[in-house]
């Protein structure tokens, strides 16, 4: 099956993400793509056609922290999907990356994961949706919590950059990708909980209110100096508790499949793995 590039509306490519996500009872792309469908300056968005219907959109997003790479998510039609679709989307989707330069592929449905292996990539690491009830706070009296405030993006960030220092997309935080966050709409600053020691920032847990009444840890890190002293649970506790009083009724959060120390953490606080979003890199 050959697809053709197609100069579909934005409309149209978010009624197909839209129709895929209902039908698969999860988004077919990250919110970090989602946002750039309109255009941006660090993504490749291409919509396809077959006989002059819409069937796919993808959309590569340029990742600049330790490891710079291509990420790219593809959604596919689903009137119309079968096995050569999957692997026309996934090989046009690719055709967009720049030449030579590194990529990976995002897929969680089996067909998308199939086809992904036919055309010669392998898995590099998989990230799991986590979702229970949510959890009771647990108060401390050695920790000192707030919110972000316009005076502590550098001690955040400094923290975020020694919790993450080889992450292969949340590393390398910079002032502008700071701000890029911040400007999303559904940010909360009274959602972004910090804790302090002795006067320093140890950690801090970003959190999102989903219209489902979803609410996620979106972001938690702790300064690796303050590790073994319960401060990521507590702090994940404190997200949660917000998200609650913000009208959550359930919680969840996406992590990383190899962290063991942090899903043991989400385990015990009663999360339990439902969804894995699979990243592919090609085998040679």
């Amino acid at each position: 099956m050959n697809l053709d590039p197609l100069d579909a509306s934005d409309a149209a490519a978010e009624a197909l993400v839209a129709a895929a996500g209902k039908a698969d009872g999860f988004p077919p792309l990250s919110e970090h793509k989602l946002v750039r469908l309109s255009g941006a300056e660090d993504a490749v968005v291409a919509t396809w056609g077959a006989n002059g219907r819409l069937v796919a959109v993808s959309v590569a997003a340029l990742h600049e922290g330790d490891e710079p790479h291509w990420a790219l998510e593809v959604a596919t039609a689903v009137e119309d999907r079968t096995a050569g679709l999957e692997t026309a989307a996934l090989t046009a989707a690719i055709s967009t990356i720049p030449r030579e330069e590194p990529y990976s592929l995002w897929v969680q449905r089996p067909e998308q994961v199939a086809a992904a292996e036919a055309l010669g990539h392998r898995e590099l690491r998989r990230v799991l949706r986590l979702d229970g009830p949510l959890p009771p706070p647990s108060d401390r009296s050695d920790v000192e919590i707030g919110t972000i405030t316009d005076t502590n993006d550098d001690a955040i960030m400094a923290v975020h950059n020694r919790a993450f220092a080889g992450h292969r997309e949340a590393s390398g935080m910079t002032q502008e990708r700071f701000d890029d966050m911040r400007a999303m709409p559904w940010y909360d600053p009274e959602g972004v909980i910090t804790g302090f020691v002795d006067g320093r920032l140890v950690g801090y847990c970003w959190t999102k209110l989903h219209a489902n009444g979803d609410g996620e840890v979106y972001l938690l890190a702790v300064d690796p100096d303050a590790h073994g002293r319960g401060l990521g649970e507590l702090l994940a506790g404190e997200g949660y508790r917000h998200l609650g009083e913000r009208g959550a009724a359930r919680a969840m959060l996406w992590v990383d499949g190899d962290n063991e120390a942090a899903i043991t953490l989400y385990r015990r606080i009663g999360l339990e793995p439902s969804l894995a979003n699979v990243e592919m890199v090609p085998s040679s």
